[in-house]
């Protein structure tokens, strides 16, 4: 793989993409939590999670590199990653508050609490040793679609092998990149899939 399509694949597959994707695998779901949703309400609140968990996010990075807080948008430096961290966690939270008192998708709600408390984990855990957030993020995902197994008592086998690949491609494209080692790309996913699992598992 070469470096250009290594960092194309850790675009497309950004950590602040993660919510997006996972609410448009829930929309193909037929779970009556979501076929009871008409269409306008399910793209209106598409582009509402895709303004707030990405958008948002990027707008601020920017702020952060024009003001010359960070030195690139890539923020590859340890000692970097702490603010725009903060901010993600902060716009993720804020999603999930506003979706709250909403009757409807309460397995994308837990999924918005799951990934702002892996922010907030990733942000303790940074000051000690540098983990890849795109695996954190990416093992989270995959730990909601197996937790939506035993909560549904369905195997969403394409869905799931879809997004185990998916993880396996940005995993070896962070270390094409030269973004992370293999121990980084281990320990981001086993936190991701760890955490996320127990809140399907246990809220």
């Amino acid at each position: 793989m070469s470096k250009i399509i290594a960092r194309l694949f850790s675009f497309i597959f950004h950590p602040l993409l993660v919510p997006v994707y996972f609410l448009l695998i829930l929309y193909q779901l037929k779970l009556p939590e979501v076929m009871l949703v008409p269409d306008k309400y399910k793209v209106l609140m598409l582009a509402f999670v895709f303004s707030t968990t990405f958008l948002m996010p990027v707008l601020f990075a920017l702020l952060l590199w024009a003001m010359k807080m960070i030195k690139n948008l890539y923020v590859h430096g340890r000692e970097e990653r702490t603010i725009p961290m903060i901010g993600v966690a902060v716009f993720y939270f804020l999603t999930f508050y506003a979706l709250k008192r909403m009757p409807v998708f309460p397995v994308f709600k837990l999924f918005l609490l799951g990934s702002t408390v892996l922010v907030l984990l990733g942000i303790v855990i940074n000051y000690f040793y540098k983990i890849s957030l795109h695996l954190t993020a990416w093992g989270g995902f995959v730990a909601a679609l197996t937790g939506m197994s035993f909560q549904f008592h369905q195997t969403f086998y394409f869905w799931l092998f879809l997004v185990v690949f998916s993880s396996g491609l940005v995993g070896f494209a962070r270390i094409q990149c030269r973004a992370h080692n293999q121990t980084q790309i281990n320990l981001g996913f086993l936190l991701g899939f760890v955490v996320m699992l127990g809140l399907f598992l246990f809220l």
